[in-house]
């Protein structure tokens, strides 16, 4: 085909810059005389690389050889032509092979150096003649030059870690790992919507007018800059018609940083931490967003928090380590102590127009140990004891002349004068979580049961004392409470419990009703379904539904364990667990879970997405690599293909996947033996990594999948008929595939590109 040696010939894909022959002759070979009528025939041809990319060095080098026979052992030229995808030729040479005198048969190697040509589909033709002008036959191979994924239609740009893309109604539907969870745009691009903010656990809250302003500690997943236990804190602010904006995050990386926040007319409090040594800082945050600034930092933890009329106030405190309680004057920003102390166990203090209140550990420490109960007038003397032997309190509120709190066992009040202490209510066996006051009454959060499925209660009584009333009972794990400015309760849902299942929010009681105040997405870029009104999330344990034009999600089911993946028929939802064999059903509209089938648990974990086949049966692949399917009504599991990967596609007949032996298979649902379509992808296909990807994509037409192809990253395609596998793109160290999600339509394929934060598209 093309000589090692490079000997001077104008040629060209683009452009040849030089064509040489050498033969290397086969052991069979042998010496031939004096010419022949028979014309030289060739076979076998073969060359390396069949693909570049478009973009790259000026020049690159194919590699290839045939072999020949010549009855005349007379072959003395090499002609290479170039055609384009209609089939005109861009380019034709023919060139001396050297070596080669007297041989009527053997291999012919070579090596043709060539320029870069534009984006497209060409053929090589080649054929050889002998010294009288005979032409043997004609051999051809493809030969593509691929578009960098960078040159793709640009669609949208995203947030950090695009994943789960989905094409539906002539819309991009992905997910992401920031603050924005889920998103839409287009197909033809234009304006990004956000679909619904990420909330992973609400941590605290307060309003500024009918604005939220709320942290959320988030787990940094695979980062390692804390530790093990690395998280970062987010301050955000969700106005009321449900606009979030990130107003400032940072690190919680050292051990008891508290997680109170504190707001005043201009500015938002908050603490975060670092490690080695453990500095804990006290941020200041504008409300109408801008630089954070530290207010102070200390060696000891930064405990809590509270925002007097004219003041902050925050504790500092390691128990048995001595604590102070400091203020920063609102007018001139100076700080003083207001109160130091030798050791407290109680995390919590009170501030009114008058006094700070906090306790003081008593020693020694007997098996129920109590704490001194103490008022500290603000404009200094001497402290006062309200009670010498409490329980240390959980929190402590002080209004209206009265200091109430909640212990492990009570919620109890005093006057702030001192005097006796009246119990206003027992929680045992719940605990109390949050305390706070409206009016003449004292609020509190508390748990029911322990663990998962957790309903607690929101109650309330008179401080002056009387009946419990119960506000809210069975709601998601209610933790911290406060007012808004209708003067409405509001609550948190969720804590560690939440954390795990996949929910989080702030609630309000409203007439009588539960209202959500805030909701979002937990999991870092979930998987999703569109239905023809909404996007079904699957959310750790739980199945949410968001609508088309956005908004708070609602839960429509919540499961006993880890949702792998979800699908839907928009009259319900479909989904698999991770931790068992096992698919379920619940309508969109809520309702009970229906268990569809169930071959127990499953070791490791399985992430697979789940299918909904035209045949109203669902599928999905097993930790065991089993592709199996259920009937939606219910009925007996079903195998269709033992060696099967998660990353997987099915239509109306077939599914498609990689297989245990590196090719991509196509599998008929009926269970009969598959076909091979191409040599493999690169399905990302650990058993104990996030939710799948989508590195396969298919329409009526064609399959795409992301893997190596003539020593390039690329997204390449077969017809779902079969043939000659065709690159689409390729990615280069700037796009990088990594992680990358596939969609495609009837006219597109569409790529995120997670390096550069990018959705794009080929028409080809």
């Amino acid at each position: 085909m093309i000589s090692r040696r490079r000997a001077g010939l104008a040629y060209s894909i683009g452009t040849l810059i030089s064509l040489g022959i050498i033969a290397i002759l086969s052991a069979c070979g042998g010496g031939g005389g004096g010419g022949s009528t028979t014309p030289p025939s060739i076979a076998d041809l073969s060359y390396s690389p069949t693909a570049v990319p478009a973009t790259g060095a000026g020049t690159f080098t194919v590699n290839g050889s045939i072999t020949f026979s010549d009855a005349g052992g007379d072959l003395a030229t090499l002609t290479m032509r170039i055609t384009d995808a209609t089939g005109a030729t861009v380019s034709s040479a023919t060139s001396p092979i050297q070596g080669i005198a007297g041989q009527t048969s053997g291999t012919i190697v070579g090596s043709v150096l060539a320029t870069r040509p534009g984006v497209g589909a060409y053929t090589i033709h080649i054929s050889v003649s002998d010294q009288a002008g005979a032409a043997s036959n004609e051999l051809s191979g493809p030969f593509d030059v691929v578009a960098a994924a960078s040159q793709g239609r640009l669609v949208a740009a995203t947030g950090p870690g695009p994943a789960s893309l989905q094409v539906t109604n002539g819309k991009v539907y992905w997910s992401e790992t920031g603050t924005t969870a889920l998103r839409s745009v287009a197909t033809s691009g234009g304006t990004v919507a956000d679909l619904a903010t990420r909330v992973v656990q609400i941590q605290a809250f307060a309003f500024v007018g009918s604005d939220l302003i709320w942290e959320d500690d988030r787990p940094m997943i695979g980062s390692a800059i804390c530790g093990t236990d690395t998280r970062q804190r987010v301050i955000h602010r969700t106005s009321s018609a449900g606009v979030t904006t990130v107003l400032a995050s940072g690190l919680i990386c050292a051990p008891f940083t508290g997680s109170d926040i504190a707001v005043d007319a201009t500015s938002v409090y908050w603490i975060s931490s670092t490690l080695s040594p453990n500095v804990y800082v006290l941020n200041a945050t504008p409300l109408a967003g801008g630089p954070t600034t530290t207010i102070t930092s200390s060696l000891t933890p930064i405990a809590a928090l509270a925002a007097g009329t004219s003041a902050l106030y925050w504790m500092e405190n390691a128990f048995p380590d001595p604590g102070v309680i400091r203020r920063r004057a609102t007018a001139t920003g100076t700080i003083d102590t207001v109160v130091s102390f030798a050791s407290s166990v109680a995390n919590t203090f009170a501030v009114d127009a008058a006094n700070v209140y906090y306790t003081t550990a008593n020693f020694p420490r007997t098996p129920s140990p109590t704490e001194t109960l103490v008022a500290q007038p603000l404009a200094g003397g001497s402290a006062q004891t309200l009670s010498g032997a409490i329980l240390a309190p959980i929190k402590l509120v002080a209004a209206g002349g009265q200091l109430a709190w909640i212990d492990d066992v009570a919620l109890n009040a005093i006057s702030t004068a001192g005097g006796s202490i009246t119990q206003l209510a027992s929680f045992a066996p719940n605990k109390a979580l949050d305390l706070m006051v409206s009016g003449s009454n004292a609020l509190w959060t508390e748990t029911t049961g322990a663990g998962h499925g957790e309903t607690g209660t929101v109650k309330s009584v008179p401080l002056a004392g009387g009946s419990v009333a119960v506000l809210v009972q069975g709601g998601d794990a209610p933790r911290r409470l406060a007012l808004d400015s209708q003067a409405r309760v509001n609550w948190t849902e969720g804590g560690a419990i939440g954390l795990t299942e996949g929910f989080s929010r702030v609630a309000a009681l409203t007439g009588g009703s539960v209202q959500t105040v805030l909701s979002g997405i937990s999991t870092q870029a979930p998987v999703f379904a569109v239905t023809a009104t909404d996007v079904l999330v699957a959310d750790l344990w739980r199945i949410k539904r968001v609508p088309l034009s956005g908004g708070m999600p609602e839960t429509v089911a919540a499961d006993d364990g880890p949702i792998a993946g979800v699908a839907t028929d928009d009259a319900w939802a479909y989904w698999n667990r991770a931790d068992r064999v096992s698919a379920r059903k619940a309508p969109i509209g809520g309702g009970a879970v229906t268990v569809l089938a169930d071959q127990g648990a499953a070791l490791p974990l399985s992430n697979s997405p789940i299918r909904l086949g035209l045949n109203a049966n669902l599928y999905w692949v097993t930790s065991s690599s089993a592709l199996v399917s259920a009937p939606t009504a219910g009925g007996a599991l079903g195998v269709v293909a033992q060696s099967a990967s998660r990353c997987f596609v099915i239509d109306a007949d077939n599914a498609y996947f990689d297989s245990a032996t590196g090719s991509i298979s196509k599998q008929p649902l009926s269970g009969a033996a598959p076909t091979v379509l191409a040599s493999g992808g690169s399905c990302i296909d650990s058993a104990s990594g996030p939710p799948m990807l989508s590195p396969f994509a298919l329409n009526s037409q064609y399959l795409y999948w992301l893997g190596p192809l003539a020593g390039m990253d690329t997204v390449s395609k077969v017809s779902v008929s079969g043939g000659r596998v065709v690159p689409v793109l390729a990615f280069d160290g700037a796009t990088g595939s990594s992680g990358a999600s596939l969609a495609a339509d009837a006219t597109s394929v569409y790529w995120t590109q997670p390096t550069a934060l990018e959705i794009r598209a080929s028409d080809r």
